[in-house]
C-alpha cells in the first residue's frame, strides 16, 4: 500500500504547519488537550481551538475522508484475523456459523470501503470546484471512480447476490 503511505505522508506534512503552530501556543495546547479528552471520553460538542482558515477547513475534509477509509482499512484487517480463529470451545456456535458471520462482515466492510472511496473523490472535487484546474480534477476524479467501481465489481455483485438472495 505504498500509494497509501505517500498520500499518509503528504497530508501530515500539509498539516504539519498548522499543528506547529497550535502546539507553540501554550494556551492552544492546552484546549486542544481538553479537546482531545472530551472526544475520547465523548464529553459534549467539540469547541474550535481557533477560527479555521480555508485551507484548514480543505484539509480537514481531506483528513475525515482518508480517515474513514482507514478505518475500512482497519475492520478488513481485523477480520481476516477473526476468521482465521474460532475460539468457541463452550458456546454452541458451528465453525460455518464463524465463517459464514465473518464473511458477510467482510463482503459489508468491502462494501463501506468502496462507498468511502467514492464519497472521497466527490469531497475532493467539491473541495476544488472554484480551482482554475477543475476541469483536469474531474477528469482524474471521473478516472479514479472508475477504478473504484471496476476494482469493487465483483466484491460488489457478490455481496448484492448474497443480500438479495432468499434461503
Amino acid at each position: 500500500m505504498e500509494g497509501l503511505e505517500n498520500f499518509t505522508t503528504s497530508l501530515n506534512r500539509a498539516m504539519k504547519d498548522d499543528l506547529d503552530k497550535l502546539f507553540k501556543s501554550k494556551k492552544k495546547s492546552k484546549l486542544l488537550m481538553k479537546e482531545i479528552h472530551k472526544h475520547i471520553f465523548d464529553l459534549g460538542e467539540p469547541t474550535p481551538v481557533s477560527k479555521r482558515t480555508l485551507r484548514q477547513t480543505h484539509l480537514s475534509k481531506v483528513f475525515d475522508g482518508y480517515f474513514e477509509i482507514l478505518k475500512s482499512l482497519d475492520v478488513l484487517c481485523d477480520i481476516e484475523f477473526y476468521i482465521s480463529r474460532f475460539p468457541y470451545r463452550t458456546a454452541f456456535i458451528p465453525k460455518h456459523g464463524h465463517l459464514q458471520f465473518y464473511a458477510e462482515a467482510y463482503l459489508h466492510e468491502v462494501y463501506v470501503l468502496e462507498q468511502r472511496l467514492l464519497a472521497f473523490l466527490k469531497v475532493l472535487e467539491r473541495a476544488h470546484r472554484k480551482d482554475a484546474k477543475i476541469d483536469a480534477i474531474k477528469d482524474l476524479c471521473d478516472l479514479l471512480r472508475g477504478f473504484v467501481l471496476k476494482t469493487f465489481k465483483k466484491m460488489h455483485d457478490l455481496r448484492g447476490g448474497h443480500v438479495t438472495r432468499r434461503d
